[in-house]
């Protein structure tokens, strides 16, 4: 924007000089290089114009801040937004779903390609249960810990989410683990609706 770069930025509002907005890290293929972003919720916010015009994509660890403060970066300028009521930050309970399973599962992906390999199922759902911080959500964790505890349930609901395969597509996974943490459905019933069938079809909100 002509006064700093993004590095400066993140540093300031996060206390990490990284480049990127998204939250956490993202693989780039099989190269064993990562792009970092933010590792955890500020307590400050960021949002900028350049995700309006598509160039970048704000994570919710700076869209959704601690305190509803948020820095906003224009073509020319830097600005300050401000809300002073701290409830405009609360997530709903489908919200902090979707942003925590978006986040793991994009930590497993390659490319923002929208699928994980089949694989890395157990990797990211290890990675969903360690994020999950909510007392309000425990249950629906305590219900994946015990699909993880026991590779004959974790085989049956990769099995379920797999399509072509060998890949577990973004849409199959947020529909089936968000019912499975929200206590809508245990895993014999999502393997019963779907008829033995694939859960790859399902789209998210």
């Amino acid at each position: 924007f002509g006064h700093c770069n993004q590095d400066l930025i993140n540093l300031l509002l996060s206390g990490r000089a990284t480049s990127n907005v998204m939250d956490g890290e993202i693989p780039l293929g099989d190269s064993g290089l990562v792009v970092r972003g933010v590792a955890a919720r500020t307590a400050l916010g960021y949002l900028t114009h350049l995700e309006a015009l598509r160039y970048c994509q704000v994570g919710r660890y700076l869209k959704v801040p601690q305190f509803p403060v948020w820095v906003v970066g224009s073509s020319s300028h830097f600005s300050v937004l401000f809300c002073p009521d701290k409830k405009v930050n609360d997530e709903s309970r489908s919200e902090r779903f979707i942003s925590l399973l978006q986040r793991c599962f994009k930590a497993a992906e390659s490319d923002e390609c929208g699928y994980i390999p089949a694989d890395k199922l157990q990797q990211v759902l290890e990675a969903v249960v360690a994020g999950g911080d909510c007392e309000e959500d425990r249950a629906g964790l305590c219900r994946l810990q015990a699909i993880l505890a026991d590779p004959v349930e974790l085989a049956r609901l990769r099995g379920h989410l797999r399509v072509d395969g060998h890949i577990i597509i973004w849409g199959g996974f947020w529909v089936a683990v968000s019912r499975l943490l929200g206590g809508e459905a245990s895993l014999d019933s999502l393997i019963s609706e779907a008829g033995g069938g694939l859960a790859g079809a399902g789209t998210p909100p």
